[in-house]
């Protein structure tokens, strides 16, 4: 005790406050928490806890000697079962929900708190009244304080079924005479159908919504009807009770909040209070819908008796309220070489870095999480992992991010680019070859000829993810069996030539058409292909294409294969740079923003987030389809042009150029042959990328696992038919 006063300039004096930020639940360096078999030290310098395995780190690097140690104990309380545990709507932390705390109620929990000496290593249990009193205010200012990563926690309060009040609701027009509507033996107005009914709320007329994506449901009169006369929302019949209803807004293009419906309903005679729910719910019908095609339960692999897996690189990734899509991809990333050798082991990545809050940091850590196996126990009870927690990840690598941070689903290929973009910003030493972005890099080249002069002109682009648009829509069998797309022939679209009109000829100064086609110029190491089976029909309403695809284990992409200017292949002349970024024409294959046709899977992810047709759709054209892009353009267009800005005075790449792609330096030399093995898929169960389940299945040494958040097992039928990114490796010869 004679010697704690030289440690005083160790220890930080704070009353327990809001403002004061203690990470006493998880270790900044590793996912230990306190119930790890050795508990945690929480750093009373700094308020930041570590684990053992980096205790030593952390105190040679800061120095800092006096650590609470904290450990927790749980006892098993038997008690009887509740009569009704089952949630009752799709949200976590509220009433009728899961409860993200629900374990916990099931123990009695401990906690054992001592003072911790370093390099001595010397304990002294608490509660001791003997210590100086500035160690015990400190020591209480800790226990007290809520812990940041509950304050900030991602897996807190998450409603999958909440929605905005509509904008149209206030101000609703209802027209007059208005015709009364009977309580029940509804039939559609324009035709015979009598389920999936919708009232529209300023006229009274009575349609049928639209059809599902299995050939189900309406006959799209109620959309029609929109579509002629602009009458914004409408409720479905027969889910209107006490509580409300299901109202959609068509121009916001949601389920929405009308806190005006019983003013609404009694303009139509309707009394809200006498009505009972006859029908299911849009939430009950899209669950229904998943079933009955059989995509959540084969992806899923439910049915079958999955042997959990465990071990380095098996490590599952807890759900933190609709972040599977985040789960997911990260998965895929740190089963690639490249991202293990970059950010596992962790310790270098911790010197170098400045803060706990920095992206290489938290890449280090959630590398250390996942590929140790330290994490990977299965629990007996149970038979699955409890997995980790990337609360932190996301807290302060997607905390400034306007979609990812929140705790709605997200598109994982977004996510994807996401990530990759922040690897490649983060990368500030070492060789290019040694950036683990680099692995997923080609260069697409683009062959333009011009049909009046016959000259030709190449440009080459960098590119990370190659989009495949399916050949043609198909429609769904009459058995309810998908129609079976062959992957390959989705790439040999991609390969095809096409005709540009009113393109502008350098050869000739003047327009003309021209016919252009694509090729890979430089092969990457790992090939992603992203499946573009998220469609607008031609009245832009965003839906799924009910498919399948025939995916093979091997693809031989030798006829992609770009060279460059041929024998007997003329140069078409030089044009100025203004001509290759864009003038309101074509030319050298670039599309100024007038040009650009938007993309109907990126429509339908803007769409889906409450943003109006119109606007989305304007946006694309100026973002070129990258919706990311589009969706910051929206929200906070001066922040977006400003770094547009600065972007392509950091990047000559930013657009087409005439670049040399032996120039551009990436992995693997091209005298390879161009075969690619299927490595991993991320698959999507739902009608949206916003909505739904994500999950991942990744080959290794030769076996298949899937990882569905934090259960991961051996895969025994990898549903690869299903893959919405799928992930090929090349070959090593």
């Amino acid at each position: 005790m004679e010697s704690l006063p030289k440690y005083f300039s160790h220890i930080s004096i704070v009353g327990p406050s809001d403002k004061l930020r203690v990470f006493k639940n998880e270790c900044v360096c590793s996912y230990d928490t306190p119930e790890s078999d050795e508990g945690l030290y929480i750093c009373m310098k700094t308020f930041e806890s570590v684990g053992a395995d980096f205790l030593d780190y952390y105190f040679e690097r800061y120095g800092h000697a006096v650590y609470l140690h904290h450990k927790r104990l749980r006892y098993k309380i038997n008690k009887p079962e509740s009569s009704d545990t089952k949630p009752k709507r799709l949200a976590i932390g509220l009433e009728g929900g899961f409860d993200p705390d629900a374990a916990n109620k099931d123990f009695k929990i401990e906690d054992k708190y001592s003072l911790f000496i370093m390099p001595e290593r010397k304990q002294i249990p608490l509660p001791n009244p003997d210590l100086p009193e500035l160690i015990l205010q400190s020591v209480k200012s800790i226990i007290e304080t809520e812990s940041n990563e509950l304050r900030d926690n991602s897996i807190g309060v998450w409603d999958g079924e909440q929605r905005q009040e509509s904008k149209f609701a206030k101000d609703l027009e209802q027209l007059k005479p208005a015709p009364t509507i009977p309580p029940s033996n509804w039939k559609c107005e324009k035709c015979d159908i009598k389920e999936n009914l919708w009232l529209n709320l300023t006229d009274g007329s009575i349609l049928c919504g639209r059809k599902f994506y299995d050939g189900s449901g309406g006959n799209n009169h109620a959309v029609e009807h929109y579509e002629e006369f602009k009458y914004p929302l409408a409720v479905k019949l027969g889910t209107i009770t006490a509580d409300g209803g299901d109202v959609y807004s068509y121009p916001e293009d949601d389920m929405v909040i009308d806190p005006y419906l019983n003013k609404h309903l009694a303009h139509f005679g309707i009394d809200i209070q006498n009505m009972t729910k006859t029908e299911k719910t849009m939430l009950e019908l899209e669950i229904d819908m998943n079933e009955k095609l059989g995509e959540w339960s084969v992806i899923q692999e439910e049915g079958k008796n999955l042997k959990p897996a465990s071990g380095p690189g098996v490590t599952g990734l807890v759900n933190l309220g609709n972040s599977c899509y985040m789960n997911s991809v990260l998965q895929v990333l740190f089963s690639v070489e490249e991202f293990q050798k970059r950010y596992f082991p962790p310790l270098e990545i911790f010197h170098e870095s400045d803060s706990i809050k920095s992206f290489n940091y938290q890449m280090a850590k959630l590398a250390y999480g996942l590929l140790s196996g330290k994490y990977s126990s299965i629990d007996p009870a149970s038979q699955q992992q409890k997995g980790i927690q990337p609360n932190s990840f996301k807290n302060f690598v997607c905390g400034n991010d306007r979609n990812f941070s929140s705790k709605r689903q997200q598109d994982a290929h977004e996510f994807l680019l996401f990530i990759l973009d922040l690897v490649e910003r983060n990368w500030f030493n070492g060789a290019i070859e040694l950036n683990p972005s680099k692995c997923f890099e080609f260069v697409i080249e683009d062959r333009i000829q011009c049909s009046q002069s016959n000259k030709v002109i190449y440009t080459h682009r960098v590119d990370s993810c190659l989009p495949l648009h399916i050949d043609e829509m198909p429609e769904t069998k009459e058995n309810n069996t998908r129609p079976l797309v062959p992957l390959l022939s989705c790439i040999e679209q991609f390969a095809k030539s096409e005709t540009l009109t009113d393109f502008f000829s350098s050869a000739i100064s003047a327009k003309t058409t021209a016919s252009k086609s694509s090729r890979i110029s430089r092969f990457p190491r790992l090939f992603i292909f992203q499946m573009k089976k998220f469609v607008c029909g031609p009245d832009w309403v965003p839906k799924k294409l009910n498919i399948a695809f025939d995916v093979p284990d091997m693809l031989d992409l030798e006829f992609l294969t770009g060279e460059g200017l041929q024998p007997g292949e003329e140069d078409m002349e030089n044009t100025s740079t203004g001509g290759a970024t864009g003038s309101g024409e074509q030319s050298i294959g670039g599309h100024s923003s007038q040009t650009v046709e938007p993309d109907s899977e990126a429509v339908a992810t803007l769409l889906s987030m409450g943003i109006d047709t119109s606007q989305a759709i304007e946006a694309l054209k100026i973002c070129k389809n990258d919706a990311q892009r589009a969706i910051e353009y929206i929200f906070d267009p001066e922040a977006f042009i400003a770094q547009q800005a600065h972007s392509l005075e950091q990047s000559s790449l930013t657009v087409a150029t005439r670049t040399d792609p032996l120039k551009i330096k990436l992995f693997t030399p091209d005298n390879e042959p161009k075969i690619y093995e299927l490595k991993a898929f991320i698959s999507h169960m739902g009608t949206s990328t916003m909505c739904g389940h994500y999950v991942c299945h990744i080959k290794k040494d030769e076996r298949w696992y899937i990882f569905n958040d934090n259960k991961v097992a051996l895969s025994e039928n990898p549903p690869k038919e299903f893959g919405y990114l799928y992930f090929y490796e090349r070959v090593r010869t």
